[in-house]
């Protein structure tokens, strides 16, 4: 995933929305009550192997 605009998340945020294919995608973080926009370039990995590729770009 690649944040491209809207709340810019923190590890541990909550991402709610259309994640399960390729594209832009609007999301909702609930416990922050803020959208953001994605670009997903990857989808259907183990839950560890999307932990790591996102805190690859979370600093």
């Amino acid at each position: 995933m690649e944040w491209y605009g809207g709340y810019d998340p923190s590890e541990g945020d909550l991402v709610v929305g259309p994640i399960n294919r390729y594209g832009f995608k609007d999301v909702y973080y609930p416990r922050q009550d803020r959208e953001g926009r994605l670009y997903i370039d990857d989808y259907e990995l183990s839950q560890d192997s999307a932990i790591d590729k996102w805190k690859g770009h979370c600093q």
